[in-house]
């Protein structure tokens, strides 16, 4: 998403985006391949995680290899790219004759987002990561052990809230979510209400989930954002 968010904001949009709906199942699918055999490989030839016992007969455990490719990597990169992007945006908004348009702040405003929950990930996970790393050469308690891996998973209830906070899209669907949850009596006053083209602001089915709608999150069609370098 990171790479992505690259090429829509600080690349020239002249042209087809490559982040298409078929390209994008593509990398997925593979994904989820890539994913399926290393963890086929993990189980078969036993080299996988040992959570429970936590004995490795080795200085540095094989899983430090995993950790390296599997996680750092992928954060390593993400985190370039958003830096990379917070640099070459500022370049771009401090020349004479840019002009973003809409459809190119909320873009912005989308990463930002997206950055911050990606910094959120970071802070959850990191205090797992530094037991882990120091329980490869000193013994460490399992109530530290897995009260730090249960802090990391715990990041998955914060995202929404990050989201909500930071972006004000994000923060209209839930409350049209909310109101159509829990404000609406019957399902005849909801058509009535679309009929009448009183529909809210934030239209919850544009909007529910911004982030993954490779074409636009907003109700205006993206022709292209006004930049190009």
């Amino acid at each position: 998403m990171s790479i992505e968010n690259y090429f829509r904001l600080c690349t020239a949009q002249n042209e087809p985006s490559w982040f298409n709906r078929t390209n994008v199942t593509v990398i997925l699918l593979l994904i989820w391949f890539v994913s399926c055999l290393a963890s086929g490989m993990q189980f078969v030839y036993d080299i996988s995680f040992d959570y429970c016992d936590r004995k490795s007969n080795h200085i540095v455990p094989s899983e430090a290899g995993w950790v390296g490719l599997v996680v750092l990597t992928p954060l390593l990169l993400t985190f370039l790219t958003h830096i990379r992007i917070i640099v070459d945006v500022k370049r771009n908004m401090s020349l004479p004759n840019f002009k973003p348009n809409l459809a190119y702040t909320w873009d912005l405003s989308l990463v930002r987002t997206n950055f911050y929950s990606f910094l959120i990930f970071v802070l959850f996970w990191l205090p797992f990561c530094i037991i882990l790393a120091y329980g490869t050469t000193k013994s460490v308690p399992n109530r530290v052990f897995y009260n730090t891996a249960w802090i990391g998973l715990s990041k998955s209830c914060f995202h929404n809230v990050i989201y909500c906070l930071t972006n004000r899209h994000f923060r209209s669907a839930y409350i049209s979510l909310f109101n159509y949850c829990c404000c609406k009596t019957t399902v005849a006053v909801s058509r009535r209400q679309r009929t009448d083209g009183n529909r809210p602001t934030a239209d919850v089915r544009v909007h529910i989930i911004p982030g993954y709608n490779m074409y636009s999150y907003t109700s205006p069609q993206r022709a292209g954002n006004s930049h190009g370098h």
